[in-house]
């Protein structure tokens, strides 16, 4: 009596036994990876509040990370911009791909499959995000170390620690029978101002010294040997606005220019004795 024996597997048998196991759990890995950030797509109310916040339009480079099915990319191109969106989902970037064609905008938007941290950001005049806080912090730095000064970063629900937006605004949408309110972040990356300053203005020696952490600066200003008191000190993006007044004579003193390096240029504005004057303002940084 013979009984029925199962062969052994073969060498090439277990080889593919083995490669498939492997593939699974490589594939497993990279699940888990694009779980760090599930998608989740923005409401199209969101999507246009973001493009009026960030003030998206005609000749800006619209960089989208963590793009989906590309609708904030799509919309951006819309107002006019061009632009680029990364994801490392595939089957969402071929999503996006037909949404862009569907749109008439795919001349002017590029997808790709692509890790978020590996993308050259520098081009950008706007970056979008709609990821989460974790993400949003591990981000922060490249973006105030990459982006020129001036350029908008928008984001969807999630802000970024202790680096406060320049705007904020919540919106409720309707999803269904309940409301839900959708929070929209934008940040404008601030000029290198930290340091000393010194220019020459109504035929007085000024002095500068600023401390700053990201957009928000403390000013110390001098005329000649006299503290100055500074009423306000404001920075947004490039642009500069420091306002001041000498107690002793109760000169007022306002200087409004864009910071460029190692350099400041604009225009300061001085009351005294009641009358006003207006000249050329040039400040150099040491």
């Amino acid at each position: 009596m013979h009984r029925n024996m199962k062969k052994p597997p073969t060498a090439a048998a277990l080889l593919f036994l083995i490669t498939a196991i492997l593939t699974l759990a490589v594939s497993a890995g990279a699940a888990a990876k694009d779980l760090d950030v599930p998608y989740v797509a923005s409401p199209d109310k969101v999507v246009d509040l973001m493009m009026d916040q960030a003030d998206i339009g005609l000749g800006d480079y619209v960089i989208d990370l963590g793009t989906g099915d590309g609708r904030i990319a799509i919309a951006a191109v819309k107002k006019g911009a061009t632009g680029l969106g990364v994801d490392l989902d595939p089957q969402l970037i071929r999503k996006a791909r037909t949404k862009a064609k569907a749109a008439g905008v795919s001349d002017r938007l590029v997808f790709r499959v692509q890790d978020l941290f590996a993308t050259d950001i520098r081009r950008a005049s706007v970056v979008t995000i709609f990821l989460n806080e974790k993400v949003n912090l591990k981000l922060r730095d490249t973006l105030l170390r990459e982006l020129e000064p001036g350029t908008r970063v928008v984001s969807h629900n999630f802000d970024m620690g202790d680096w406060h937006p320049d705007k904020h605004q919540g919106i409720l949408v309707n999803n269904g029978p309940n409301y839900y309110m959708h929070d929209v972040y934008t940040w404008i990356i601030p000029a290198r101002l930290e340091g000393h300053w010194q220019w020459q203005a109504a035929g007085r020696h000024f002095s500068m010294t600023v401390t700053q952490k990201y957009q928000d600066i403390d000013a110390r200003l001098e005329a000649g040997n006299s503290a100055l008191k500074v009423q306000e000190a404001y920075l947004s993006g490039r642009r500069i606005n420091i306002s001041a007044l000498e107690e002793g004579t109760g000169n007022a003193y306002t200087f409004i220019g864009n910071v460029a390096g190692g350099n400041i240029s604009g225009e300061a504005r001085i009351e005294s004795d009641g009358r006003i004057s207006v000249e050329d303002w040039s400040a150099a940084g040491d």
